[in-house]
C-alpha cells in the first residue's frame, strides 16, 4: 500500500491566499513526496472556512509597479500548478469552503476534488481586471467545458451541488466529515496497484495539460498593455 502525504494551507486570516512563500512550500512538499517512492497520493486541504481565496492580493498589489516581477510571480505559480498536474503522484483537493481564482486553479490542478456541502467555486479574476494566470485557461475548460468555464470567468459561481453536476467536484460530503472522507478516499487510492495509479494519473494528465506558453503570452500582453488597474485591485472591505 502506498503512502498519503497531506499538505494543509494554514493562512486562515488571509483566506489561505497564495503568496510566494506558500507556493514555494507547496512545491517543496510535492518534491519531497515525489522523492519518496512509497508516496502515491497527495492530499491538499486547508484550515479555517476557506479552501483558498486565490493569490494574495496584498502581495500582488505591491508588485503592480513592477510588471516584470508580477509576471514572474504568475509564471512561478503556473509552474507549481503544472508540477502538481504532471507529477506521478495522484493529487486530491479537499475543498472545505471558498475556492476562488488561484484557489479554483489549485483545485483544478488536482486529479480529484472532494468538496464539503458548503464549498463554493468561483473564478473572480474579472473583479480586479485580471486574467486566469495559474493555468486556469487550460484546466477550467477541461473540468467543466468551455461554456461553464466562460461563465465562471465572467463572474459566475458554483455551489457544491452545482460543481458536482458540472464535473468540477468528484464528490460532495457533509462538512463535518470532509477530512475523514477525503482521507478515506486517498487511502483507497493509495491501496491501488502501482500500475493502476499510473494509468489513472496518465489518463488525467493527457486530457488536461497546462499550456504555459499560450497562457503566459495572453497574461503578459494583458499585463504590459495596462490591463491591471491598481484601483480595482485594492482589497475590498
Amino acid at each position: 500500500m502506498g503512502l498519503v502525504t497531506t499538505i494543509r494551507l494554514s493562512r486562515e486570516q488571509k483566506g489561505n491566499a497564495l503568496d510566494r512563500y506558500t507556493l514555494e512550500r507547496l512545491l517543496l512538499k510535492l518534491l519531497e513526496a515525489e522523492a519518496n517512492p512509497d508516496t502515491t497520493v497527495l492530499l491538499i486541504a486547508a484550515r479555517g472556512r476557506a479552501f483558498c481565496a486565490g493569490a494574495d492580493v496584498d502581495e500582488c498589489a505591491a508588485m503592480l509597479s513592477d510588471t516584470h516581477r508580477l509576471e514572474e510571480f504568475f509564471s512561478f505559480a503556473r509552474e507549481v500548478m503544472h508540477r502538481i498536474r504532471v507529477s506521478r503522484i495522484i493529487s486530491v483537493a479537499a475543498v472545505n469552503g471558498l475556492a476562488a481564482a488561484g484557489g479554483l486553479e489549485l483545485a483544478c490542478a488536482c486529479d480529484f476534488v472532494v468538496a464539503s456541502e458548503r464549498a463554493m467555486f468561483a473564478d473572480g479574476h474579472n473583479k480586479y481586471g485580471f486574467l486566469p494566470a495559474f493555468g486556469g485557461t487550460s484546466l477550467l475548460p477541461h473540468k467543466v467545458g468551455r461554456a461553464t468555464a466562460a461563465w465562471l470567468m465572467a463572474g459566475g459561481q458554483l455551489d457544491a451541488t452545482s460543481a458536482l453536476r458540472a464535473g468540477l467536484a468528484d464528490a460532495v460530503v457533509d462538512d463535518r466529515m470532509l477530512d475523514d472522507e477525503a482521507q478515506r478516499f486517498c487511502e483507497l487510492l493509495a491501496s491501488s496497484p502501482s500500475d493502476t495509479i499510473k494509468q489513472i494519473k496518465d489518463f488525467g494528465t493527457q486530457l488536461a495539460e497546462i499550456d504555459p506558453g499560450i497562457e503566459r503570452l495572453a497574461v503578459a500582453h494583458h499585463l504590459f498593455a495596462g490591463g491591471y488597474d491598481p484601483d480595482r485591485f485594492k482589497r475590498r472591505t
